[in-house]
């Protein structure tokens, strides 16, 4: 990314974690000081998230861990602010890669500098995710679907064996 570019983007890091990972990152922002970096530290979820989401373009999820489950992406959707991660895990699973924001490949790093400088080459392309976005199923709606799910499929065996026992091929 130019140092153009680089000047006109802001970085805020949320979270905690191993000090000594937090001084590593600190060290290598000192490395850049055109780039705008801060460190916002732990964030209470319930009280912050939506003043957090109010003063972003999108969320960088640069995760290097398969998760299961994305959380803060689905936070993030229901605040209307585009992804952008790792193509890992289920983190993928929870939007539409170049619809409501980006998906990149961890071991390219390239890849997420590119994605950043196209945003701020073409403005019009954030406004276009947020407009793409739809607000995500709540929890109890997805928990509906995995008992419905559960209960199907508990219930196969009942329903293959009904439809055995009233073929016509038994009565010949």
């Amino acid at each position: 990314m130019s140092e153009e570019f680089r000047s006109r983007v802001e970085v805020s890091i949320y979270g905690g974690g191993d000090a000594g990972y937090i001084e590593y990152l600190q060290d290598i922002a000192k490395e850049m000081p055109d780039c705008h970096v801060a460190f916002m530290g732990k964030y209470n979820a319930k009280n912050d998230l939506v003043n957090i989401f109010s003063q972003i373009d999108a969320v960088v999820i640069p995760s290097i861990w398969p998760e299961t489950f994305g959380m803060v992406v689905e936070e993030a959707l229901a605040s209307h602010v585009p992804v952008i991660c790792t193509r890992i895990g289920g983190l993928q699973e929870h939007f539409f890669d170049n619809i409501q924001g980006r998906l990149f490949d961890i071991k390219e790093t390239g890849q997420l500098a590119d994605i950043i400088q196209e945003m701020l080459e073409n403005p019009m392309m954030v406004s276009s995710w947020q407009r793409n976005i739809r607000q995500p199923r709540l929890c109890s709606e997805f928990i509906a679907d995995v008992d419905n799910l559960y209960r199907q499929t508990c219930d196969l065996p009942a329903a293959i064996e009904a439809n055995y026992h009233s073929s016509p091929i038994e009565d010949k």
